[in-house]
């Protein structure tokens, strides 16, 4: 399989069930969270840190499928511990670029305040959702590609 088709597809299949699944699920915490208001703001905020999750996670396990699933030997092995891989360093993107948007540089103490303890339980939830959406969109381009190689 050439190198362009391997990561048109991890790009696109991964950047759209992150746009997908950020909206959907952003929406609802948001409905949840803040009525109306949350409803959109999560909406907007879910499909845009899902399309930019999304666009690095495709990135990060097409890299991976490249250099280690080149051969056939104990690909079926390798494919979940790519998935696996790929899930746990999109789950610590999250968490990266939730705290970069949640903490002003001038309020960033080594002692966190009850406001930051709450804002981290506040986007554990979210983080958590992104890291099963994740896992469940890193199987589904492992298995498209452990059908495409055979």
């Amino acid at each position: 399989m050439s190198t362009v088709r391997l990561f048109t597809n991890c790009l696109w299949r991964s950047m759209a069930f992150g746009l997908l699944s950020g909206a959907i699920f952003g929406g609802a915490y948001g409905l949840i969270t803040g009525l109306a208001l949350g409803l959109i703001l999560g909406l907007s905020f879910g499909a845009g840190i899902g399309f930019a999750v999304g666009l690095i996670n495709g990135l990060l396990v097409g890299l991976l499928i490249r250099l280690w699933l080149g051969s056939q030997h104990r690909l079926e092995a390798h494919a979940r511990v790519v998935t696996a891989i790929g899930s746990g360093l999109g789950l610590l993107g999250t968490l990266t670029l939730l705290t970069m948007l949640l903490t002003p540089p001038d309020q960033i103490t080594a002692w966190p305040t009850n406001l930051e303890r709450w804002m981290v339980f506040y986007a554990a939830i979210p983080m958590l959702i992104a890291s099963v959406v994740g896992w469940k969109t890193n199987e589904a381009i492992v298995d498209w590609y452990l059908f495409e190689a055979d």
